[in-house]
């Protein structure tokens, strides 16, 4: 008994502290999106999901009261050209994880209903095929961050 409260108390403290969101069988951490420029009516979110059931699950839609209107996209190579796509759905692989990131899947926030400013934070849900709606918070930085202290190279 002992030790099942101390593990508790132990998931509990984690998760005050953490920036991340659970399910039964979900977690989602390192949700950041990038802040607006200028008079820009769009930005972006990216994430991890660590699927820990032994079922695949989907990312099938995203919502939030930040934007009028969100969507789910990938970043594909067109011909040599790098084209942003809508995709229905994010396959979450059973006891695996997907990283949405700059220059792959991501989260469009589309008709922001104001400025999205460095260190501002806001909820995104997100849902899921066999999960449901798991309430994500998102930390807004950079107009140009990358995640997790990554640096992306551009060629012109």
């Amino acid at each position: 008994m002992k030790n099942s409260l101390r593990l508790s108390i132990i998931i509990l403290f984690c998760f005050l502290i953490s920036e991340s969101a659970f399910s039964s069988s979900l977690m989602i951490e390192g949700a950041f999106a990038r802040a607006s420029s200028g008079h820009g009516k769009n930005s972006a979110a990216y994430l991890s999901i660590h699927n820990h059931s032994p079922n695949d699950d989907h990312l099938i839609d995203a919502k939030t009261n930040v934007a009028a209107m969100t969507s789910i996209h990938n970043h594909v190579n067109d011909k040599g050209i790098m084209k942003m796509r809508a995709v229905k759905q994010i396959a979450i692989p059973a006891n695996g994880s997907i990283k949405l990131q700059p220059g792959g899947f991501h989260i469009m926030l589309m008709g922001l209903k104001k400025p999205l400013l460095e260190g501002d934070k806001f909820n995104l849900t997100l849902i899921f095929k066999k999960a449901g709606a798991v309430l994500c918070p998102v930390l807004v930085k950079k107009v140009h961050a990358m995640g997790h202290g990554k640096k992306m190279k551009h060629t012109h």
